[in-house]
């Protein structure tokens, strides 16, 4: 997901401290997942997302903060 995210960056598909998950990012992680995807792994976008939210292990800070969409906090809730 962050090769995916660097990727849309220097395309210039990222212009405010905002990543919107949508088709322009998940067609980049497809094709990176793609190139490095072992026998066993499964193409599951929301799993990057949400182990990278939330307080780490060390009590450092989260790497970033998802934000449901309006009318769509139950299905992020559901997710924890």
């Amino acid at each position: 997901m962050l090769l995916a995210l660097l990727d849309l960056a220097k395309s210039g598909g990222l212009i405010n401290n905002r990543i919107e998950f949508g088709p322009a990012l998940l067609e980049r992680y497809k094709n990176f997942f793609y190139s490095v995807q072992g026998p066993t792994d499964r193409l599951n976008p929301y799993y990057p997302f949400f182990h990278l939210s939330g307080n780490l292990k060390d009590g450092s800070d989260s790497f970033w903060h998802l934000i449901a969409r309006s009318g769509r906090e139950n299905i992020l809730s559901a997710l924890k």
